[in-house]
């Protein structure tokens, strides 16, 4: 969290406790947490895939945590006021649109950069992002 909007909204958010507890229980072990083999992420079909599912056998290193209904409401409270906030700041809006429109995060170069010519505004990359979704959707619907 580099930027300095993001930051500060974090640091001065009403459930960034909880937000923090969410970052340390469980986006850290699973961003950093899982070494070698464990950790690494290929290509396929243009998609980002674990190279093993292994490690959901297996528990993070920190090993297992359990969470009360109080805790897990917090945990969603501040996730959804976290992604909330992201919704409304660039250059993160747009990463949210796509992300919500369920498409596979691309990889190639050339697919990222023909998304990021399209990032000139919120309500044009989202035509753009429901454009793909439903050439998506038509082509699963014509193979299935």
């Amino acid at each position: 969290m580099r930027d300095q909007r993001t930051t500060r909204w974090f640091s001065n958010t009403t459930p960034a406790d909880a937000a923090r507890d969410l970052k340390r229980t469980y986006r850290n072990p699973l961003a950093h947490g899982l070494l070698g083999e464990r950790g690494l992420l290929v290509n396929l079909n243009d998609e980002l895939v674990p190279i093993s599912y292994e490690f959901l056998r297996s528990q993070p290193h920190h090993g297992a945590q359990m969470i009360d209904v109080a805790g897990a409401k917090r945990i969603v409270a501040a996730a959804d006021e976290f992604l909330s906030a992201c919704r409304g700041i660039d250059p993160y809006r747009y990463a949210m649109i796509y992300v919500e429109s369920g498409l596979a995060i691309p990889v190639r170069p050339d697919a990222v950069d023909l998304l990021r010519d399209q990032m000139t505004s919120p309500e044009g990359f989202k035509d753009f992002v429901d454009g793909l979704s439903a050439a998506s959707d038509a082509r699963i619907n014509r193979e299935g």
